[in-house]
């Protein structure tokens, strides 16, 4: 077979895994109501959409960059909202992400290592729970996926243009996930200084310019908002003090590292009240082996061992190989991305299981790197690292399996298969010498390291959830195929449980029980609610907002219900400082706010603001008796908003 039937083959394959992992049955899935709501708002008008307004008034914003969320927005606009338009693009985008990964490696290493990046993302877990979400981290990860095209035509070629091109696209991915895209600036600041054959003076031109380029892209955004007076504008959601400045660097940036909390909380104030720290109870304690431990550990973790040895055996070759030093750049780079994300996700007080997503592509990079450079070692010493690869990827799978019982552990028995077929056929070409059998070693190789987290990933089909995407155990415990794809009993947008040995104190599943949040449809399903909001457009009489809740999460299922006017109090946890009691009494007098929601159990935080909100109407306003099946709905009429 030729490379060039070979690369076509192998990227239809990759590309027809990565579709149906990604986009079977995506409507079926457990949708974030949250985001939902904010695809719906930022999809009202310019306004909405350029700020990331949360709620179709445009009061508060979300608590992020809304660069994740355009796309989202307009699929919703043009498609009309659904749980599809709104899981879709992210879907698309990590199959762009796959196909890019591939080609950029292939350009820079050959045909066979860009099949082997490609397999090892595709095959990643939590890449295939993030793809099926309406989670945003998707688009960060496909605009790191071109920031590494990118480095990788800098590094190999020496291009300043390439290298401002980077830089760029670093920028663009700040619009995404913020200051976690400024971490792959040392790696490529020191794989630029060390690798370019340009002159000292050029290289440190290249970088500035490089720089501020990114810079600029970075803080466009913020700069635009920080310019526009408070009152054009929403409110900036989880701040103290209506900054997208602090939004960014304080609350998503310093704040995440804050220790000052305890791991049942998600916000609280720091220890001044410049920002406010938010840290999501998942992932366990933070630590050297957070990655590998039962919480994080089955969506990331599989091949980390691997990429430790194959940055050690990287630096091996570097010493004693000429024909890669080339690529000395290249490996500089992706062994510091991948070691600074390590450290970083270590070390953050509070972390998403899904924010380990994003060293998916270091990991896939460097690994086949590995696997390409050692392929045509006919040493004893080449087949001895490729083997000490596969051994300890199988090694740490069974340790790994171990604490996830009885979840689909046929598969590991398949694997360890492939891995003495691979180990055989490596070792056979000594005596064969022919290259098809070292590359026929390879692939198995590949598929043994790739094979486990590959079922993983289509167990996602199954019981795709948005709300905090993991793959892994749900109820059925994955006990065989039976309910693959949707086709057994097992139902999708089922809470998922712990596995074995997982802390239940540290594992915090969504309230699948909440009458507001039913899991793939969105808004209320129960007739209560949906009574709710008859009687409430029956009798809101004209007023703007159709309710008011405290907090995003509340307020939610109400916008993607009815995609009408709800005044979120507090944002998205009730703990930012907006609307004012005073502005609440306005809004009540002026009749644009009738009814209010109190009591609401998905608040995670609030603030003297919202607690004096709620105060005011408990003791001002009337619980409305005549409110289908709910007791904490309260009628405000003008004439108490002078009290």
């Amino acid at each position: 077979m030729t490379e060039k039937r070979l690369w076509r083959g192998g990227l239809i394959l990759l590309s027809l895994f990565a579709g149906f992992s990604y986009l079977w049955r995506i409507a079926s899935g457990a949708r974030s109501e949250y985001y939902a709501a904010i695809a719906v708002s930022m999809s009202k008008n310019f306004s909405n959409f350029f700020y990331g307004a949360f709620d179709p008034a445009g009061t508060v914003s979300l608590d992020k960059i809304p660069g994740s969320y355009w796309l989202p927005a307009l699929f919703a606009k043009i498609f009309g909202f659904s749980t599809w338009s709104i899981e879709a693009p992210n879907a698309l985008a990590a199959m762009a992400t796959v196909v890019i990964v591939a080609m950029a490696v292939r350009r820079a290493l050959g045909v066979q290592a860009g099949l082997i990046a490609g397999l090892i993302l595709v095959t990643t877990p939590v890449i295939t729970a993030v793809a099926r979400s309406n989670q945003p981290q998707m688009f960060f990860i496909l605009a790191l996926a071109i920031v590494a095209d990118r480095a990788l035509v800098a590094l190999k070629t020496g291009s300043p243009r390439s290298l401002i091109w980077t830089g760029i696209w670093i920028g663009v991915a700040f619009q995404t996930y913020m200051l976690e895209a400024w971490a792959v600036w040392p790696a490529l600041i020191i794989a630029w200084l060390i690798a370019s054959d340009l002159p000292w003076f050029k290289r440190l031109k290249s970088l500035f310019l490089a720089g501020a380029a990114s810079l600029v892209v970075s803080l466009s955004w913020i700069t635009c908002v920080w310019l526009t007076p408070a009152g054009s504008r929403p409110y900036v959601g989880g701040t103290n003090h209506n900054n997208p400045w602090e939004m960014v660097f304080g609350y998503n940036g310093l704040g995440r590292f804050s220790f000052t909390q305890s791991q049942d909380a998600t916000t609280s104030l720091s220890g001044s009240t410049m920002y406010r720290s938010f840290t999501p109870p998942f992932s366990g304690s933070a630590g050297l082996f957070r990655l590998f431990n039962s919480q994080v550990g089955g969506q990331i973790s599989w091949l980390l061992p691997a990429t430790f040895l194959a940055i050690s055996i990287l630096i091996f070759l570097l010493i004693k190989m000429h024909n890669v030093r080339p690529f000395t750049g290249v490996i500089i780079f992706f062994s510091l991305w991948f070691l600074t994300f390590y450290v970083m996700f270590s070390a953050v007080a509070g972390m998403h299981q899904f924010y380990s997503s994003s060293m998916a592509i270091p990991i896939s990079v460097l690994i086949a790197m590995t696997f390409t450079n050692l392929a045509n070692q006919v040493q004893l010493v080449g087949k001895v690292l490729i083997s000490s690869m596969i051994v300890i990827t199988l090694a740490w799978s069974w340790e790994l399996s171990n604490k996830y019982a009885h979840f689909f552990n046929w598969s590991y028995l398949v694997a360890t298969g492939l891995g003495v077929l691979a180990l055989i056929t490596i070792f056979w070409r000594s005596t064969s010498g022919s290259k098809l059998i070292s590359q026929i070693g390879i692939g198995v190789a590949a598929l043994s390291l790739t094979f486990t987290p590959a079922v993983w990933a289509l167990d996602n089909v199954r019981h795709s959830n948005s709300i905090n995407p993991t793959a892994g155990p749900s109820t059925d415990n994955g006990n065989s195929f039976g309910g693959f794809a949707g086709f057994g009993s097992q139902s999708l947008g089922t809470p998922p449980q712990p596995p074995v040995g997982k802390a239940s104190a540290n594992f915090n599943p969504p309230n699948f029980h909440d009458p507001l949040t039913r899991p793939g449809n969105g808004g209320p399903n129960q007739s209560a609610d949906k009574s709710l909001i008859k009687y409430l457009e029956q009798n809101r009489l004209g007023s703007k907002f159709i309710l008011a809740t405290f907090g995003g999460m509340s307020a939610a299922p109400y916008i993607t219900a009815t995609g009408q006017d709800v005044l979120p109090i507090g944002g998205f946890d009730g703990a930012d400082p907006t609307p004012s009691l005073t502005i609440f009494k306005s809004l009540v007098q002026s009749a644009d706010v009738k009814f209010v929601l109190t009591g609401s159990s998905n608040n995670q935080g609030s603030s003297t603001t919202t607690s004096e909100i709620e105060n005011w109407v408990t003791t001002n306003c009337t619980l409305d008796s005549q409110a289908p099946d709910t007791s904490n709905l309260y009628r405000c009429s003008p004439e108490v908003a002078n009290n």
